[in-house]
């Protein structure tokens, strides 16, 4: 049934299911910790990639960075936090590097 299909989302390029019901593994590089691909664990707080979120999806250990969107906040990664601060340098660049990497099998 074409009810049931999972919607798609994209990560850096990559196209990958999207939903509360998909279980898999944080993004941040490293990290095991058991999650699911549920707006609850998305950069940004919602599926996709904007102006302040990566698209990806993290644990609690690394979404923890509140950003201002509009008139309320959203939970980002790391490493969307330093790009919306404007941190070009540091820690925070270097691992949204080193995922990029990762993810595009570099």
């Amino acid at each position: 049934m074409l009810g049931n299909a999972n919607p798609v989302g994209y990560y850096h390029g990559l196209s990958r299911p999207i939903g509360k019901n998909i279980e898999c593994l944080c993004d941040h590089p490293g990290c095991g910790n058991a999650i699911d691909r549920g707006e609850l664990f998305a950069c940004g707080g919602t599926h996709g990639q904007n102006d302040y979120s990566c698209g990806g999806y993290f644990c609690g250990e690394h979404l923890f960075k509140d950003v201002p969107v509009g008139e309320s906040y959203a939970e980002v990664c790391g490493a969307c936090y330093g790009k919306w601060a404007g941190v070009r340098n540091g820690t925070a660049v270097s691992v949204w590097r080193r995922q990029l990497k990762r993810l595009r099998g570099f």
